[in-house]
C-alpha cells in the first residue's frame, strides 16, 4: 500500500519503481552521513537558549529541513503564546521564504546561505558575469555590470515582508552581453533593498 502511495506520488523518475521499508512503512528513505540510504525520520528540535529547553519537537518524513522552520515558530507560538525574538538555524532552514517569513512574524532570523563559496553562478551565464560581478552606485542608483557599462532601475517589485526588489537593464548591454557570449539570453539584474 506504501509503496503505491509513493509511486503514485512521484513527481520525477516515474517508471523507477519506490521503495518502502519492510520494518517500518511510515519511514522515509534519505540520505545518511555515510551517503547511504536508510529508512529514516527528521527530527525537529526548537530550543530556548536562555533557559537551556526544548519547546517543540516534530518528527517529519520530509528529508529537507527548508520547510520546517516557520511551520516550528507557528507551533512556537502556539504553545508559548508568542514567537521567539529570534531564531537561529543553519543554511538548510534559510530560503527566500524562511527569510521574508520569520521578517513578517517579526522575528530576528540568524541563518547561512548554503553556499559558502559566494553567490551561485545561474546556467549560461560565465563566472565573469557572476551577479557579485556587478557593482551598485548608490549615489545614482546604477548597477555597473563588469563591462563598465551602467545600468538603470527599469522596474522595481514590492514582496511580502518590507521587501524591496529592483531590477536593473540597459537594452546595449544586454545586447553587448548576448553577443559576446557572456550569458546565453538577455538578462536583467537584481538588487535586494530594505524598503524600511
Amino acid at each position: 500500500m506504501e509503496v503505491e502511495r509513493l509511486q503514485a506520488e512521484k513527481k520525477w523518475e516515474k517508471e523507477k519503481p519506490c521503495q518502502a521499508s519492510t520494518t517500518d512503512a511510515d519511514a522515509q528513505f534519505m540520505r545518511t552521513s555515510d551517503h547511504g540510504l536508510a529508512p529514516s525520520y527528521n527530527v525537529q528540535l526548537a530550543t530556548d537558549a536562555t533557559h537551556k529547553l526544548i519547546v517543540d519537537v516534530e518528527v517529519s518524513k520530509q528529508p529537507s529541513d527548508s520547510l520546517h522552520l516557520l511551520p516550528a515558530l507557528e507551533r512556537v507560538r502556539q504553545r508559548l503564546g508568542t514567537y521567539p525574538q529570534q531564531a537561529v538555524a543553519d543554511g538548510d532552514y534559510t530560503t527566500r521564504e524562511a527569510v521574508v517569513g520569520t521578517c513578517e512574524r517579526g522575528v530576528d532570523y540568524y541563518g547561512s546561505w548554503g553556499n559558502p563559496g559566494g553567490e551561485q553562478v545561474g546556467h549560461g551565464i560565465r563566472p565573469d558575469y557572476r551577479p557579485n560581478a556587478f557593482q551598485y552606485d548608490e549615489q545614482c542608483d546604477e548597477m555597473i555590470c563588469p563591462e563598465g557599462r551602467r545600468l538603470k532601475p527599469v522596474s522595481t517589485q514590492q514582496r511580502a515582508g518590507g521587501l524591496q526588489i529592483k531590477i536593473y537593464g540597459a537594452i546595449a548591454t544586454i545586447a553587448a552581453a548576448a553577443r559576446n557570449g557572456s550569458i546565453a539570453r538577455p538578462r536583467t539584474r537584481c538588487r535586494n533593498t530594505d524598503a524600511r
